[in-house]
């Protein structure tokens, strides 16, 4: 399927329904594990989840577990395994889920398409 991202100077979007809201999920190749805050899954049981993260500067971001959840992208649902943070304040797919969802991303164009369902 092929979904046109929102360009935000050099950052990447993408429009997600995630528990009946809409979110805008930064698409980032950089970050391995995808992640989400924690304000937008407030009430979601956490498994225990031992992977330390650290940030572009080398802090470490504290994580609080990790959770599987589905989301819909124009009406087709996906899924993806988050690692969960107070320290994050939106949802970002990294290169884990970009792999997973076989997604091959123009970045002329603006334009990702993943062939992955679920």
């Amino acid at each position: 399927m092929l979904y046109q991202a929102a360009k935000r100077g050099a950052e990447v979007y993408m429009s997600v329904q995630l528990n009946g809201q809409k979110l805008s999920c930064l698409l980032d190749t950089g970050c391995e594990v995808s992640i989400i805050g924690r304000r937008i899954l407030p009430d979601v049981f956490l498994e225990p989840n031992k992977r330390k993260l650290y940030a572009a500067n080398g802090t470490e971001i504290p994580l609080l577990g990790k959770t599987t959840v589905k989301f819909s992208v124009q009406g087709r649902t996906y899924s993806a395994s988050l690692t969960v943070s107070e320290a994050i304040q939106e949802m970002i797919l990294g290169i884990d889920w970009l792999q997973t969802n076989e997604s091959h991303w123009n970045f002329g164009s603006g334009t990702i398409v993943s062939e992955d369902e679920v």
